[in-house]
């Protein structure tokens, strides 16, 4: 938990090991309403949700899998 003044963040997070976070969610409060949700994980991606916009941000993490499904797309090089 960090606080400045009236806003306060609190972060939940999971690790794989001492330096790779597996799953993170961090909450901030401001006059003591959530202002806004961060979600990150390493397997699904990460989202954010700010009040009174709603989801504002989502991206997903390709995988290599992914880059190949989109290879036909790109043009070859002579």
């Amino acid at each position: 938990v960090d606080s400045d003044g009236g806003r306060m963040t609190i972060r939940f997070t999971s690790c794989l090991k001492e330096d790779l976070v597996e799953r993170m969610l961090r909450i901030t409060v401001l006059d003591n309403r959530i202002s806004s949700i961060y979600f990150s994980s390493n397997k699904y991606g990460t989202s954010l949700w700010i009040k009174g916009r709603g989801i504002t941000e989502s991206h997903r993490w390709e995988n290599e899998e992914d880059l190949q499904d989109i290879s036909y797309l790109l043009p070859l090089s002579n």
